[in-house]
């Protein structure tokens, strides 16, 4: 149940952040981190909390890149253009949240489904942030 509601609540935050930064794009957002008692080597992490962290920290770190390559792309568009992008971006941002829920295997399919939501979240996020930087201006 503990599980579910951690996966449920990520979905959301990491939903919530991306939809900010797409409808209010010069809005820079800090997104909320798990706290650990000190901080884990995230090149071995070591039991399921620091696997689940190390995970949020990679889609959080490919989330900050996305949101700076998008915010200097956002600026350089006529306001055609822009209108197009953020839409574009709107749809991708609910294809990638659908497609790692689909992939993390849900709320029913263990301790590891935050850890590989996240690890999709942030693989899409480096394949997104690589789009946009060959985004024709």
């Amino acid at each position: 149940m503990l599980i579910m509601l951690v996966f449920r609540l990520t979905k959301l935050m990491l939903r919530s952040i991306s939809l900010a930064v797409v409808v209010a794009f010069p809005l820079v957002l800090t997104p909320t981190r798990t706290l650990l008692a000190q901080q884990p080597d995230c090149k071995n992490p070591q039991g399921t909390p620091e696997v689940q962290f190390c995970a949020q920290q990679a889609a959080d770190a490919a989330d900050r890149q996305l949101n700076q390559v998008y915010q200097r792309l956002i600026r350089q568009l006529s306001a055609a253009e822009r209108s197009r992008l953020v839409a574009a971006q709107r749809s991708w941002i609910q294809y990638r949240d659908d497609a790692c829920e689909s992939e993390g295997g849900g709320p029913d399919s263990g301790t590891g489904q935050f850890a590989r939501f996240s690890d999709c979240v942030a693989r899409l996020t480096r394949q997104r942030t690589t789009e946009l930087q060959r985004y024709p201006r």
